[in-house]
C-alpha cells in the first residue's frame, strides 16, 4: 500500500522508505527539511538547508543537496555519493536520442530499488541498461545475448566518457558494444567503463590511419584528450597529433613552416617563451614543437584539477607565397 507524506502529501512511490518523526510519516525529503543529518558524521545539523550544497557546522565536511536523486535514503549527500549521482545522470543523459535523460536516471534507481533490492550506481546502470536495450537494442538481439545486460551497462557507461571528447559517441553504440564484445572473449570478463572507451578510441586510431593523416591527427587528439581527463599523461599522444598534422600540411600543400600560437601568457610560462617561434615543416614532422615538456598550462573544465598539464598552443601553417 502505497505511503502519503503527512508533510507535502506526495506519495512515497513503491520501493522508497517512507520515515517515522515525531509520530508523523514523511516522505524522505520532507525528513530531511525538518532534521537534517550530515552525511559524513551523522549529526544534526541545527542549519537551513541551503539549495544546492554547504558546509557541517559538526565536522565541517561539505555535504551536496539533491532532491531528485533516489540513489540514497537522504537528499543530503556526501562528495562521492554526488560524484555517484553524476555519474548516473551523465550515463542516462548520453543517450538523448533515445529519449533519455536525467529524470530517466532516478525513474531508473527506483526500479532497480523496488525490482531488484539494489539502489547501488551499478545496480541503477544495469536497471538503466535493461530498458535502453530494449529501446535502442531492439533490432540487435544479438548483442544484448553475446555481452549481456552488465556489458551493455559497461558501453553506457563507456559512451558518457567518449562524450567528453567527442560529440558523436551515442552514435557509435554497435561499434561500441562490438568492442566490449571484443574485449570480453579477450580476457574472459566483462571489461570496464574505461577500458571500452579506450579500446574503441585505439580502433578508430587504426582505421583513421588508413583513411587520411588529418583525420588520424583529429583521433589522436581525442585520444589525448581522454587521458588527460582520466588524469593521466597525455603529452606524447597529442605531441603525435601534431605530427600527423603537419605530416599532412607537408603532403598536401604549400606548407614550408610552421609557427607555435602559444596559450594566453598568464597561464603558462613555457607557452609565453615559445609563442611565435618559427620552424621549417620537416623540422615539426621529426619533433613536434608543442606539446613542450615545460608546459605548465592547468587541466581544462572537468579535467582533474591534480592532473597533468593540459596544453592549448597551436600551429599556424606558413605557406610559400607568404
Amino acid at each position: 500500500m502505497a505511503t502519503t507524506c503527512n508533510e507535502c502529501r506526495s506519495t512515497v512511490p513503491p520501493g522508497l522508505p517512507a520515515f517515522l518523526l515525531d509520530g508523523r510519516e514523511l516522505c524522505r525529503n520532507c525528513r530531511d527539511e525538518a532534521e537534517p543529518h550530515c552525511p559524513s558524521c551523522g549529526a544534526v545539523m541545527r542549519r537551513k538547508l541551503p539549495k544546492t550544497y554547504g558546509k557541517c557546522p559538526e565536522c565541517g565536511e561539505r555535504f551536496f543537496v539533491d532532491q531528485e536523486q533516489q540513489l540514497f535514503d537522504s537528499m543530503l549527500t556526501t562528495r562521492e555519493q554526488h560524484e555517484d549521482v553524476k555519474r548516473l545522470e551523465y550515463a542516462a543523459a548520453s543517450f538523448e536520442p533515445w529519449g533519455f535523460n536525467r529524470k530517466t536516471a532516478h525513474q531508473m534507481t527506483i526500479v532497480s530499488r523496488r525490482e531488484r533490492g539494489d539502489a547501488s550506481v551499478d545496480g541503477t546502470l544495469a536497471a538503466l541498461a535493461d530498458i535502453f536495450a530494449r529501446v535502442a537494442l531492439k533490432d540487435h538481439p544479438e548483442i544484448l545475448e553475446s555481452i549481456g545486460a552488465e556489458g551493455v551497462a559497461r558501453s553506457v557507461e563507456a559512451i558518457a566518457l567518449l562524450n567528453r571528447v567527442r560529440s558523436d559517441a551515442a552514435e557509435q553504440l554497435i561499434r561500441i558494444c562490438a568492442v566490449c564484445q571484443e574485449l570480453g572473449d579477450q580476457f574472459q570478463m566483462t571489461p570496464s567503463a574505461g577500458d571500452i572507451a579506450w579500446g574503441f578510441l585505439q580502433r578508430e586510431e587504426l582505421a583513421a590511419a588508413k583513411r587520411s593523416l588529418e583525420e588520424l591527427s583529429q583521433i589522436k587528439r581525442q585520444s589525448a584528450m581522454f587521458l588527460a581527463y582520466e588524469g593521466r599523461e597525455s603529452r606524447d599522444v597529442l605531441r603525435a597529433s601534431y605530427r600527423h598534422k603537419c605530416e599532412a600540411w607537408k603532403h598536401s600543400s604549400d606548407v614550408v613552416r610552421v609557427q607555435v600560437i602559444g596559450a594566453p601568457t598568464d597561464e603558462c610560462a613555457a607557452a609565453d617563451e615559445i609563442n611565435g617561434q618559427v620552424f621549417s615543416i620537416d623540422d615539426a614532422v621529426r619533433n613536434p614543437p608543442i606539446p613542450c615538456e615545460s608546459c605548465t598550462r592547468a587541466p581544462r573544465g572537468n579535467m582533474p584539477a591534480n592532473g597533468p598539464p593540459w596544453c592549448v598552443c597551436d600551429l599556424r601553417p606558413i605557406f610559400a607565397w607568404e
